[in-house]
């Protein structure tokens, strides 16, 4: 086939892609955003805007050191974390003292 007839075809299928695009364009631009100015307003249903006794009892930017890290089980309050090579470490000191108290 002759040159002129894979332009044209080239054209033609450009030409459909674009009148898609601006078509979609058109058609989603048509739909609502959420600003439809109805003058509705989102209230949170259910909040307890008052501290609870706990939370004002505490110091104003105090950390909260007691208790245990959530992910490796640690104390917080030394700093430190219970990480298997800690744990591993602490068996083989303990089972050194029973061995040298036993002899």
């Amino acid at each position: 086939m002759p040159a002129h007839v894979y332009r044209r075809r080239r054209l033609a299928v450009l030409t459909v892609a674009v009148l898609l695009v601006l078509g979609f364009g058109r058609v989603l631009s048509w739909s609502s955003d959420g600003s439809g100015g109805d003058g509705d307003t989102a209230t949170q249903a259910g909040a307890d805007t008052t501290p609870s006794a706990s939370e004002t009892s505490k110091k104003a930017g105090a950390k909260d050191c007691t208790g245990k890290n959530r992910f490796r089980d640690g104390d917080k309050a030394k700093g430190k974390r219970n990480t298997r090579a800690a744990k591993l470490t602490r068996e083989v000191s303990a089972m050194k003292e029973i061995r040298s108290a036993e002899e």
